[in-house]
């Protein structure tokens, strides 16, 4: 058992997590669009990292996944966000013109009010 501020902490308990951890950071460096030899150089330095730079790198690992796994997502948000602003720009021209058409048409009418 450890002691971790009050808690205390089994050895199976952080056995566990460490699995847990160690998997985590396996996969996102699996995941890494780079060359197997640079894989295995992260690998083979991470036992010489301190707990926080672990942490750290973890970190910069995991945005770097969801960075490219969204890539495709960011991709079809923009192209929808594109389409429905234009279609929102050709629909506030037309209500435009149709306005000034109105507008024109009153005008008219006020004038012919005015001469008779």
């Amino acid at each position: 058992m450890a002691t971790v501020g009050q808690n205390t902490v089994s050895k199976e308990e952080i056995i566990g997590t460490a699995t847990t951890y160690g998997q985590r950071l396996g996969f996102l460096i699996a995941a890494l669009n780079i060359e197997t030899e640079v894989k295995e150089a992260l690998l083979a330095i991470l036992p010489a990292m301190t707990p926080e730079q672990v942490e750290r790198f973890s970190g910069i690992l995991e945005a770097a996944y969801l960075s490219e796994k969204t890539i495709d997502v960011d991709d079809q948000l923009k192209t929808t966000m594109a389409s429905i602003k234009a279609e929102h720009e050709l629909a506030l021209a037309d209500l435009e013109n149709e306005t000034l058409v109105e507008l024109n048409t009153l005008d008219g009418q006020a004038n012919k009010a005015k001469e008779a």
